[in-house]
């Protein structure tokens, strides 16, 4: 777990939260994100009950799910796997996915050119807005990005972040994993006023034969 875990430290430049790096990056387009730079840090002129409004509802907890769309395939046969969100009826401002899929077995596709979202996400029915960061290694297996909503467009919902596409390799068992654990800042994440709200994370598998 410390070597994983330092692993995803290099590769996100240190303790940084790409969810907080990516508001960062967008308030230098205005107002707007300069708004979102303001809500995630809670420091923005409301009162404490409204700031924690989405904090203390009570429901399900809050969990990213993998679902691919079937669970057998051929060697050469499309892979879709869709990133889930369930927010457990809590308010939800953005989504950092760390996640980790067997190279050897599975093979990512480019869904676009370029290297910004398109490169690599699915989005069109995607709760979230916008997709500031995206990065993936072939090599290793390694898929981050974030996906954010819309300044003060912060969603309470059940529904498709992302989905990824992949070509299955070889025969095997081909396991998909988030990065997460709780209470950690450098691994998938749910966030809304500075708290991460993520508490499930369920990967998946495909069989290729």
């Amino acid at each position: 777990m410390s070597e994983q875990k330092s692993k995803i430290e290099k590769m996100m430049f240190g303790r940084t939260n790409w969810f907080f790096m990516s508001l960062v990056f967008l308030a230098g387009f205005g107002a707007a994100g300069l708004i979102a730079v303001t809500l995630a840090f809670a420091v923005v002129d409301i009162s404490e009950t409204s700031a924690l409004r989405g904090l203390s509802l009570q429901g399900k907890p809050v969990t990213l799910s993998l679902v691919a769309d079937k669970e057998e395939y051929a060697a050469g046969d499309p892979v879709i796997v869709r990133i889930m969100l369930d927010s457990g009826r809590k308010e939800a401002a953005g989504v950092d996915v760390v996640l980790r899929y067997d190279p050897l077995l599975l093979a990512i596709q480019r869904t676009g050119k370029g290297d910004g979202a398109d490169a690599y996400l699915k989005t069109d029915d995607s709760i979230f807005d916008i997709f500031p960061y995206v990065k993936v290694n072939e090599e290793s297996g390694d898929v981050f990005f974030t996906a954010l909503a819309k300044p003060l467009k912060e969603m309470r919902e059940k529904g498709p972040v992302a989905a990824l596409l992949f070509t299955a390799r070889a025969p095997g068992t081909a396991k998909m994993t988030f990065v997460f654990e709780e209470g950690s800042i450098i691994d998938s994440n749910v966030a809304y006023f500075g708290k991460d709200l993520l508490k499930k994370a369920h990967g998946t598998h495909v069989i290729i034969k």
